[in-house]
């Protein structure tokens, strides 16, 4: 499978979305352009040198974007704190318990072997195969999603090597100009590793190319920030890895991967409780700040907040969006509850596009104890030895 090292298509993007931007004066259109603008813009650059768009145009509308971001931000701020009782409450349930049988796991002699053996490159075609298979029985949308990436030129090498935009091996972003998905992957599709990936982007492209037909251009532009962002693209990357254990596919290596994925899942959902035990006061100012979750941790230890909870120093020098780990959290929760049926992929289709609201979500069956229940059953299809 070809990933395309050559921008110029991305050239020719950034052109269009400044002269959309020179017009538009729809707040929430400016906000969604003018996020793929400087993503764009700053990806030409890693893999340039140089901006592609530079000086007082690239200024003015970073600067009239990040004005839009912060009003969206603080919303989103609004809404979280709304709910807050209700997400510590979720985010209490599922953390404690399966992250303490996740971590006997992780520490057991069955997955150190699963990490050492031996991990090959995939044969020619491997790839196609598998994808084309899968596709086939868990997710028709993907192979014209996949196809049309390809023909359009639009799978990217992402040229990051020192994690200076983002630390995962891929992400996508989509230009609301084009209504077209642009997916950026670091490696060449030559692992199973990758094919994990770009399942994930594809999720990603499935569920933005929906939102543009079903969405209002508020809802678009506040998406991304929300809770529900990461839903459906950890409910086809989960499929997959579901697909090839129960094919007998790659066993060992997609079992690794579900560890991974799980890993980073209590990695999140621990600090998204975090966030949940903060005063309000404190809620606000750590979202968009840059805070390293130490500093979180050292807010608690002076509260007595937070009395009970025995805080993990882990990765204490990370910094925390408090945004990310909310939708990283509730990706895994919704993405679980799909899968096992508890939730309608209809029902949760028309919730979606909607703000936050504990009630809208227990509405369509949601619970935390529902939640518990499919987080320990699908924990159970790759720790049962």
């Amino acid at each position: 499978m070809k990933i395309n090292e050559d921008y110029s298509d991305i050239e020719r993007q950034i052109k269009d979305l400044g002269q959309f931007l020179e017009t538009c004066t729809d707040k929430n259109q400016y906000y969604s352009a003018a996020s793929s603008f400087g993503i764009l813009n700053y990806l030409y650059c890693l893999r340039y040198g140089n901006e592609f768009v530079s000086g007082e145009v690239a200024d003015n509308i970073t600067r009239k974007g990040m004005k839009l971001y912060q009003e969206i931000l603080e919303n989103e701020k609004s809404v979280f704190l709304r709910n807050k009782q209700f997400h510590k409450d979720t985010f209490f349930e599922n953390f404690f318990g399966p992250s303490s049988s996740f971590l006997k796991v992780c520490r057991g002699s069955y997955l150190k072997k699963m990490k050492s053996s031996e991990k090959t490159k995939l044969k020619t075609g491997e790839d196609k195969e598998i994808l084309e298979a899968f596709f086939k029985e868990s997710f028709p949308e993907g192979s014209d999603i996949l196809g049309e990436l390809l023909e359009r030129g639009h799978l990217f090498k992402f040229f990051d090597e020192d994690d200076e935009f983002s630390s995962s091996n891929g992400f996508m972003t989509f230009n609301r100009c084009d209504n077209a998905a642009n997916v950026f992957l670091k490696d060449d599709v030559c692992s199973l590793s990758s094919l994990v990936t770009l399942v994930h982007e594809l999720g990603h492209v499935y569920d933005f190319s929906d939102s543009v037909r079903t969405f209002t251009d508020e809802e678009k532009a506040r998406y991304a920030l929300g809770p529900y962002a990461e839903v459906m693209s950890s409910y086809y990357q989960q499929l997959f890895l579901d697909y090839l254990i129960s094919n007998g596919i790659r066993t060992e290596e997609a079992t690794v991967a579900f560890f991974e994925l799980y890993s980073s899942f209590f990695y999140n959902l621990d600090n998204a409780l975090l966030l949940s035990l903060v005063s309000d006061d404190e809620y606000r100012l750590i979202v968009g700040s840059d805070f390293k979750k130490r500093e979180v941790i050292s807010l608690l230890r002076k509260s007595s907040l937070a009395e009970d909870y025995d805080f993990d120093d882990n990765y204490a020098w990370t910094v925390m969006s408090g945004t990310k780990e909310i939708g990283y959290s509730y990706g895994i929760l919704l993405s679980n509850m799909l899968i096992d049926g508890s939730i309608s992929k209809d029902d949760w289709f028309s919730l979606r596009a909607k703000e936050f609201d504990s009630s809208s979500l227990t509405s369509i069956g949601f619970s935390k104890d529902k939640a518990n229940k499919c987080l320990v059953k699908r924990m159970d299809t790759f720790m049962k030895k």
